[in-house]
């Protein structure tokens, strides 16, 4: 698990290594593309929607929002991931803040969609489902929580991902298992990409 200083660090070499292991096709980064073009069409967000995105690295995402006419807000805790996510999108609102901190009070909410990935693993689950549980208020009617991730129909699917994994595997990083977030609340859904990820899907009532 990076610190804050290990991502400023990763910041410039992120794309080109997530690229490279994702080629590869393994754990953790293999089916990336598939997971993001996945959250991009889960997101349903079209001409003049809000998108927050937690964790928004350097703007892959971000970008892809605005060239469809989105309003785009994103946070990271890395200076350096937020330097290069404002060079890719200038129009951008970006924060310095951890994904837990609350938000700067002017973005306001009615977003149509906020999106974690490839982030939110660094967080407890208990912190997690608050955040979510905070964050689901601050969606427009419709609206969708969505997490691309490392992540896991229920606890048989995380242990058989970590066997496949081996001697690779993180055991530092809290992958979302979605039976224990749809425990706690509703409208929980798990599209399923690869042996170790997914989409985990929080709709707004």
């Amino acid at each position: 698990m990076f610190d804050v200083e290990g991502f400023d660090s990763w910041a410039l070499d992120y794309e080109r290594e997530a690229a490279e292991m994702e080629a590869e096709g393994g754990y953790p980064f293999g089916g990336r593309t598939q997971v993001l073009d996945l959250v991009a069409e889960l997101a349903h967000a079209g001409t003049g929607a809000k998108v927050l995105d937690l964790g928004c690295g350097p703007g892959i995402l971000l970008e892809r929002f605005a060239q469809a006419g989105c309003e785009v807000y994103g946070i990271d805790s890395s200076n350096q991931m937020l330097a290069l996510a404002e060079k890719r999108v200038p129009a951008a609102h970006l924060a310095l803040a951890d994904l837990r901190d609350e938000l700067p009070a002017e973005w306001g909410s009615g977003f149509a969609a906020i999106i974690s990935t490839y982030a939110i693993h660094h967080i407890p689950d208990a912190d997690k489902i608050a955040l979510i549980r905070r964050l689901l208020g601050l969606l427009a009617p419709g609206g969708a929580f969505l997490i691309g991730d490392v992540a896991f129909a229920d606890e048989a699917d995380r242990l058989a991902a970590r066997a496949e994994a081996g001697e690779s595997w993180d055991d530092d990083e809290y992958y979302t298992v979605t039976d224990v977030l749809a425990a706690e609340l509703p409208g929980v859904s798990f599209h399923k990409v690869t042996p170790w990820s997914g989409v985990v899907e929080v709709r707004a009532s």
